[in-house]
């Protein structure tokens, strides 16, 4: 039997012992040292002057005077004695007065690792974690703060379609959203009871573009707040002075002004002498009224009698509100400058002159580097004014420079855009007018030119029929065969879109290439989506969610100017892109059932730029295919879209794309295949995913073109849908591609709207509010409200005449 114990090493009583007791005092006297082990400091080398007994120490490496040779011992004074012993590895001692707790490695004394807190099944902080909520704390505060020079809260998520957002709750009910819910865009949203949510702001990942909710609007409804009075408003305008260039604050200096000291409270003046923030301006045939649109009520503010002259047109800036009569040229009041005569300013008799007293619309911008008025201090507008005999610009330094043909000249519809462009349409007549002119930069000089349906001088060009003497940029197509142009013609004209009587066209300009900008056709019955540039076909864009039964005539129809349908062959199903949506998906393709287009030498696209691009929700399986165009034969020239591996696979004659990139089953996705500069592009929702070098021709002479399966019948896309697919000789850019995709997705939401409201086609109004970028349509049926493609709200009243919107405020008649 050993003399000592094995881990402390304290002495045995041995049977033939003498003294035992000194054995037993050394035994304790170690069980008093290393017992609940407490140190007076740790690697001490050198003894204390004064030792305190019962003080222990952790002995360094070169230990001196009485520690001489115990280096890495424990030594402990008793009765005036060091005494000293080995500590074994894993003790553990702390330090005397302080939180330091240190553990003996067998050569060191170091600081204990922590308890591993990695890969824990949760933590509660003063509650409980659960499988759902794995970190969860009660605390009436968070905190989360720096390390260095900041911190960042990261919230992921594994793929496009899921979400990672912060949810707000009210009694475990959500209330409030944001982040990223079901994309890459960043959402707001709210709920007033956790199951209705309503989204509030989106912000598109793309693009950084800002959508906002529409929000709470005030519609002047003419016929109720003149109820007493029968009047019929030519023209309506919400004028806003906090976009004047200062402001409005010209408003709080007209204490000198005639207008300001008349008596309030008359037939022709309201109670409040100071010009309204936001004024809401009616025009009748022969007097002006300003309403005052600070007041819910929109009081009467001033009436400007106009007995002897028809109103037309009116536009306002800067505290001047410019007035088209219709067979009298241009009044302008001038409310800061004290003019506030009706009497024409200019005309075809004044210097300068207008090119025609007969006037049909006006439009007013404020151009960078504008002069100052001098009477007022404020810059100057730029006036443009639709008349019989072309378009007439009062610039701001006083000129006139007339725009005008000898033929087709009479321009019924005018406006500005936000970069300062004209933008104007011509005709024969006033009605219908067939062809919309953009100039980028205001003439020097006047432009005589031989005819209106020309591009001439103009930096943009599109027309509502195609003839090659035209020089057309775009022709935008009709609701009916897409080259129906006279009724096809302009009605109503805002600074990127117009309306004729077979619905709504909206611009999305390229200024520096016109023929590659973007245009999309919507009508009571359907969207085309955007087509860019030379669209050659445009199908699957309607709303009609009944079945499709093919009787060897009947084709879906192209909303291109191509006017080319689809022949239907079977029997194909047409349901909503999503519950509540117009939209609709086309499915039940197999090898009988499927939609296709006999050799059409317009999709022979050569070498050249190609696109072929269209949303699918993507199938479970294998190979299907979406689209097609080749020979039977599949010997020659080709382009074939179609799934596999979980994404998609384009093709055409001199390169193949396989995607890796994973679409989700049963989810909406968008697809681009294109060719660009001899590159071959796939672009997967929004994002360039594969290229490769590509010159060889899909041209083919004996290619027919298939949607929803192989040409021969094989590979059909049994279990996905299909909607707005488009094939063109135009590629978009990367920036398009964003666009389409943002404003697409947003018609396969649940309850999404694509479409005028009501039943008619025809526009009678249209307004484009430059705040919360809404565009406004009136119809007989009541107003349509679009963010994007989207029609996010209408009304049910019949728009005649006009309307005007200005942050969310809308006056229409």
């Amino acid at each position: 039997m050993s003399d000592h114990s094995p881990r402390l090493d304290l002495p045995y009583l041995q049977s033939a012992q003498a003294q035992k007791h000194v054995t037993h005092n050394e035994a304790l006297r170690i069980l008093d040292m290393v017992t609940q082990l407490t140190l007076v400091a740790f690697d001490q080398t050198v003894p204390p002057a004064l030792p305190q007994e019962g003080e222990v120490y952790a002995l360094g490496l070169g230990a001196s005077g009485d520690w001489l040779g115990h280096d890495g011992e424990l030594a402990l004074l008793a009765d005036g004695y060091w005494h000293f012993v080995t500590p074994q590895p894993g003790w553990m001692a702390t330090q005397a007065g302080t939180d330091v707790l240190r553990l003996w490695t067998g050569s060191a004394w170091v600081a204990p690792e922590e308890p591993s807190l990695q890969n824990l099944p949760g933590v509660g902080v003063n509650t409980t974690s659960d499988g759902l909520n794995r970190l969860a704390v009660a605390s009436a505060n968070t905190l989360l703060t720096h390390e260095g020079a900041g911190h960042q809260l990261k919230i992921n998520k594994a793929s496009v379609s899921d979400t990672a957002s912060l949810l707000f709750q009210d009694d475990w009910s959500g209330r409030a959203e944001m982040g990223l819910a079901g994309d890459d865009d960043f959402h707001i949203k709210v709920s007033a009871d956790g199951s209705s949510w309503h989204e509030a702001l989106s912000i598109d990942a793309g693009t950084g573009t800002v959508a906002l909710a529409l929000a709470p609007m005030a519609r002047l409804d003419l016929a109720a707040v003149t109820a007493s009075k029968a009047i019929t408003a030519v023209d309506v305008l919400v004028y806003d002075t906090g976009r004047d260039s200062d402001g409005g604050a010209w408003r709080k200096r007209c204490q000198h002004t005639s207008w300001w000291n008349e008596t309030l409270n008359t037939a022709t003046r309201g109670a409040r002498r100071e010009f309204p923030a936001v004024a809401v301006i009616v025009a009748e045939a022969g007097k002006l009224t300003i309403h005052d649109g600070d007041d819910p009520a929109l009081p009467m503010w001033r009436v400007l009698d106009f007995t002897g002259y028809s109103l037309k047109a009116i536009a306002a800036r800067n505290g001047q509100i410019a007035v088209a009569l219709a067979a009298n040229g241009v009044s302008i009041l001038d409310f800061p400058g004290d003019a506030l005569s009706v009497a024409p300013r200019v005309t075809t008799a004044t210097t300068p002159a207008l090119v025609s007293n007969v006037t049909h619309d006006i439009a007013l911008t404020l151009l960078p580097g504008a002069p100052a008025d001098p009477a007022t201090g404020l810059p100057v507008p730029t006036i443009a004014v639709a008349t019989s005999g072309g378009v007439s610009v009062i610039r701001d330094d006083g000129s006139v420079v007339d725009i005008a043909y000898s033929a087709y000249s009479v321009s019924a519809r005018v406006a500005f855009r936000g970069d300062g462009a004209l933008v104007f349409s011509v005709d024969s007549s006033a009605m219908n007018q067939r062809w919309v002119h953009v100039f980028h930069r205001i003439p020097a000089a006047d432009i005589l030119e031989a005819n209106g349906y020309t591009k001439g001088a103009s930096d943009e060009h599109y027309a509502a029929l195609y003839n090659a003497a035209y020089n057309l940029d775009r022709q935008w197509p009709g609701v009916w065969t897409g080259v129906e142009a006279t009724s096809n013609g302009v009605r109503r004209l805002a600074p990127d879109a117009w309306g004729s009587s077979q619905g709504l066209i909206r611009l999305a300009p390229d200024p520096s290439a016109p023929t590659k900008g973007m245009l999309t056709a919507i009508s009571a019955s359907h969207t085309s989506g955007w087509l860019v540039g030379a669209t050659k076909g445009a199908w699957l864009a309607g709303t009609a969610a009944t079945a499709l039964v093919g009787d060897g005539t009947l084709s879906d129809p192209d909303r291109s100017t191509s006017a080319l349908g689809l022949l239907v062959h079977g029997t194909l199903t047409r349901t909503a892109v999503a519950a509540g949506a117009e939209l609709v998906g086309y499915s039940g393709w197999s090898a009988a059932n499927y939609l296709e287009q006999a050799y059409n030498p317009a999709l022979d696209l050569g070498t050249g730029d190609f696109c072929v691009m269209g949303w699918v929700n993507y199938p479970a399986g294998g190979a299907q295919y979406l689209f097609a165009r080749q020979d039977a034969a599949q010997s020659g020239p080709r382009l074939r879209i179609y799934t596999g591996g979980g994404s998609i696979t384009a093709s055409s004659s001199g390169a193949t794309l396989t995607g890796t990139l994973a679409m989700t089953v049963g989810a909406w996705g968008h697809v681009v295949y294109l060719r660009k500069d001899g590159v071959a592009q796939l672009y997967l929702n929004g994002r360039l995913h594969l290229s490769a070098a590509d010159a060889a021709s899909v041209s083919n002479t004996s290619a027919v073109t298939r949607l929803g399966a192989n040409v021969n019948g094989a590979f059909p896309l049994t279990a996905g849908a299909l909607a707005l697919w488009r094939i063109g000789a135009t590629a978009p850019s990367a920036e398009q591609i964003r666009k389409i995709h943002a404003d697409e997705k947003a018609l396969f939401q649940p309850g999404a709207h694509c479409t005028l409201y009501g039943a008619s086609d025809a526009v009678t109004a249209l307004a484009q509010d430059p705040v919360t970028g809404l565009l406004h349509v009136g119809t007989s049926a009541g107003r349509s409200d679009f963010r994007g493609l989207r029609r996010i709200a209408n009304t049910t009243t019949a728009v005649t005449t006009a309307i005007s919107a200005m942050g969310g405020m809308i006056a229409e008649q």
